[in-house]
């Protein structure tokens, strides 16, 4: 079974789509439930806010590295095995995770899960990348993710009811073990370029493509500084308006159920209103998303913040991941577009931290704010590059 791609007579195999879905989901199984057993860490008295912001950094820290490690080789190697080595980190580092007794032992652990995922994204992402409407994939994608986490938020609770952070972390483990065999739906044929194939420039005009591709993974990473910042204290948020644990697990389970939309939006859209509209309009309103529900102070304003905050997120990391895969079909600038989640996570998660500590909930917001503003600066550009690029010679980013 096939889906229309973005070109004429071209499609999209069934199985692309639950692979990238499936690798989408198991690499940043981690990073959503984040709030949740470093909430329970935090609240049982085992971390501070400091800590636990320092702890996911170092996660966050090895994610990228994995990623910057394959991503110059991505075009050459199998996917689905490096598919598979990173969902044995995953695992493995999961597991461990709920036996381990101290801190030192449990950043090694997490440092594990965070090299994993990684591995993990980076295969996925290479992936969607060389199918025909990569827009559409990682869409569809992070629309099936979303749907996905919002069953997993209940079962953290009740997880967390039986055994604490360590219930959690088996919990996780066993999510991430149960999607192994889609995950290796991923293609594994080695990267080829869809279209015509692109000439090589002179060595002094290399900077033409190199400037695309820095001014992608810069965006992705002022995107991503402000707006994950806010996302490892999501529970924290909750419980300072005086939700429990229960209530909050429900309440962000119906927000990523409505959050699911954004992944949807953006699949329908594609590219017919071309890239630059879209993520303009969305890149500021997930700014404003992230300060009010760091402002939310009842259930209701938690819930319909929490699902715009999230919705907006997955709508316009699909798209800066789709400008990525346009610049280079191959997969690789992607997979280093997508590295400056994980890098940009550990940063806001670390400033979060701080900010909590020395000031409130409240003010980690405006660095989602900051950070968006400063990602419509360099996608504008970009975006233009792109559609200029379509039309005539290739020029660079103006």
């Amino acid at each position: 079974m096939t889906t229309r791609g973005a070109l004429a007579g071209e499609t999209v195999p069934l199985r692309s789509f639950i692979g990238v879905a499936a690798g989408f989901t198991a690499a940043q199984t981690s990073v959503t439930a984040s709030p949740y057993f470093l909430g329970a860490l935090i609240s049982g008295g085992r971390l501070s806010a400091s800590t636990a912001g320092a702890l996911y950094a170092v996660e966050m820290t090895a994610f990228a590295v994995a990623m910057l490690l394959v991503a110059p080789r991505i075009s050459r190697l199998p996917l689905r095995s490096v598919a598979a080595v990173g969902m044995l980190l995953i695992v493995a580092g999961q597991l461990g995770s709920g036996f381990a007794s101290g801190e030192a032992l449990l950043a090694v652990l997490r440092i594990a899960v965070g090299l994993g995922s990684g591995l993990m994204s980076a295969s996925a992402t290479a992936a969607g990348a060389r199918t025909a409407a990569p827009e559409r994939v990682y869409a569809v994608a992070t629309a099936a993710m979303t749907m996905a986490f919002a069953a997993l938020y209940l079962a953290l609770a009740a997880a967390s009811h039986h055994r604490g952070p360590v219930g959690m972390f088996w919990l996780l483990a066993a999510f991430s073990a149960a999607l192994i065999p889609l995950v290796l739906l991923v293609a594994d044929n080695p990267g080829i370029p869809r279209g015509p194939a692109p000439i090589a420039p002179p060595v002094g005009e290399t900077w033409r493509f190199l400037v695309p591709g820095l001014t992608a993974l810069a965006a992705m990473l002022a995107f991503n500084y402000g707006a994950l910042a806010v996302w490892p204290f999501t529970e924290q948020i909750g419980e300072h308006i005086g939700l429990s644990i229960d209530r909050i697990s429900v309440l962000t389970a119906i927000g990523s159920a409505l959050a699911s939309l954004g992944g949807v939006v953006a699949a329908w859209l594609g590219i017919r209103f071309g890239r630059l509209a879209p993520l303009t309009v969305g890149l500021l309103l997930q700014g404003l998303g992230s300060v009010a529900v760091c402002h939310a102070d009842s259930q209701y304003g938690f819930l319909l913040t929490y699902a715009w905050y999230l919705g907006l997120w997955y709508f316009c990391y699909a798209y800066i991941l789709s400008v990525a895969a346009a610049v280079d079909p191959r997969g690789r600038l992607a997979v280093l577009t997508g590295m400056g989640y994980p890098v940009s996570s550990a940063l806001g998660g670390l400033s979060a931290g701080f900010l909590v500590e020395s000031y409130s909930l409240r003010s980690i917001g405006w660095l989602a704010v900051a950070g968006c503003a400063i990602a419509v600066v360099l996608i504008v550009p970009l975006c233009r590059w792109l559609e200029r690029r379509s039309e005539g010679p290739l020029a660079a980013p103006a």
